[in-house]
């Protein structure tokens, strides 16, 4: 990820838990557990063309993408 091309955005654990529930692999949990996962992460937003990962970096973090879609080049 370029951090210059990013924006974050404050944001509220129990608001982004609710759209947590709204992902598959999600929407079995707990209301508790998407608040604690809410609360480790950073949400960004990215603009179309931006670079979220490269191929062969390695991977240290895990992207949640709640609106739109990401594409492999």
């Amino acid at each position: 990820m370029n951090p210059t091309a990013l924006s974050i955005p404050t944001h509220d654990p129990g608001a982004l838990a609710v759209e947590f529930k709204s992902v598959p692999a999600f929407s079995d949990l707990p209301e508790d557990d998407l608040i604690w996962l809410a609360g480790l992460t950073t949400p960004v937003d990215v603009g179309p063309g931006e670079v979220v990962v490269r191929e062969g970096t390695p991977a240290d973090y895990l992207c949640i993408v709640l609106k739109g879609e990401l594409r492999g080049q």
